[in-house]
């Protein structure tokens, strides 16, 4: 016999979640923040400089940032798919089924795109185009010339590699979350 848990009980489990997934949009701000913050102080210092790399020290801040918000992201995603399956069919609330009812109706109605370009992307290629325009190209058999060049090559496609790959499909995510979450439904009432 399965013990079912009250109204009141799926109430508040499901104003604590809602309280941790407010919480982690805060610090998901607050990282764009520091990213921001980062980027524009670097690049105030970059433009004081001689040497074009200074321009691609962001990336240093970029790629982990990058790598924290997609585990916030997921971890947004997963407490939604937790609300959805485990606590809105005890309680009168159904944000989280709605919210995926119209994220699926906008996906078979191709509405929903996968962003190619984010903030991080952005501010890759902000410093990409700052990096080439401080380059000196009146030498062109200049060595440092061509060094400089491949080093902002290389750390640029780099820094676009990882962050393509810290890139969460919202959609995606959100259905592999659902199915796990009533996948351990099923377990747990058996």
């Amino acid at each position: 016999m399965t013990n079912t848990p009250s109204r009141t009980e799926k109430l508040e489990e499901y104003k604590l979640i809602r309280e941790e997934i407010n919480k982690e949009w805060d610090y998901i701000s607050a990282s764009r923040s520091i990213l921001f913050a980062t980027t524009a102080a670097v690049l105030a210092f970059a433009f004081s400089q001689s040497n074009p790399i200074v321009f691609l020290i962001p990336y240093v801040v970029i790629i982990p940032l990058s790598a924290i918000e997609k585990d916030h992201l997921t971890g947004i995603i997963r407490k939604g798919a937790y609300l959805l399956v485990f606590c809105e069919p005890y309680i009168d609330i159904e944000w989280e089924r709605r919210l995926f009812q119209e994220d699926m109706a906008d996906a078979s109605a191709n509405k929903i795109k996968k962003p190619v370009v984010s903030h991080f992307m952005l501010l890759t290629l902000c410093c990409l185009v700052l990096s080439v325009l401080y380059l000196d190209f009146s030498d062109l058999k200049e060595k440092s010339l061509w060094v400089d060049a491949g080093l902002i090559a290389v750390f640029t496609v780099l820094t676009v590699v990882i962050v393509l790959r810290n890139r969460v499909d919202y959609l995606e995510e959100k259905i592999v979350q659902k199915e796990r979450w009533e996948e351990v439904k099923k377990k747990k009432s058996k």
